[in-house]
């Protein structure tokens, strides 16, 4: 009877509440991870995370940590396959980067998706001193210099990084909460993606 049980009920909700996504029983795994996936937990090194400035990146017990010296802009990831991808990104298609971070105490830092010139298409900011999960979507603009970075770091100011996956990102539909995108002619409008 207690598998009978349990049965109907793992059918009757088919969905997860992963952070503060839904997602379908449908569309979870569904396609493959572009990172490499030594690069994607730093099991050694900081791969191919470029710093800003004189600031300064290490690897701390197998997680990026980015420290802030001179430059706001941190540290980056160039999101190709001559980087940490296992393949290039193609342009005018949505992918999903997803990471586990933290920021030290009192620090507030962005985490974003971003153009070659700095124009942001996601961002969030970061103030949480215990591991959270963030998650950017956006549009690739270029196969080379679309990237993953931080920004407004301030002095003392640092960030962790682990756990990161990219995919294509064509099947998240819209939460309470969402934000505007901020590519050209990109929003989300009533539970459904509008390119």
């Amino acid at each position: 009877m207690k598998f009978i049980i349990r049965a109907i009920i793992a059918l009757s909700l088919p969905f997860i509440l992963f952070g503060s996504v839904f997602v379908t029983a449908s569309n979870f795994g569904q396609h493959a991870a572009l990172f490499d996936p030594a690069s994607a937990v730093f099991t050694a090194g900081t791969y191919s995370w470029v710093v800003h400035g004189g600031n300064t990146i290490g690897n701390d017990a197998n997680t990026l940590l980015i420290t802030y010296v001179d430059d706001d802009a941190g540290a980056y990831l160039s999101l190709a396959d001559a980087e940490d991808l296992n393949t290039d990104l193609t342009v005018n298609t949505r992918y999903h980067y997803c990471a586990q971070v933290k920021v030290g105490a009192g620090d507030s830092v962005d985490l974003e998706i971003a153009k070659a010139d700095e124009t942001e298409l996601d961002t969030r900011t970061i103030t949480s001193t215990e591991w959270v999960w963030v998650d950017l979507y956006f549009l690739c603009s270029n196969v080379a210099t679309d990237k993953v970075q931080c920004d407004n770091m301030g002095a003392g100011e640092v960030l962790y990084i682990d756990n990161q996956s990219l995919r294509l990102g064509d099947h998240r539909t819209a939460q309470a909460g969402d934000v505007t995108w901020q590519a050209a002619a990109t929003t989300w409008q009533g539970g459904a993606v509008t390119w």
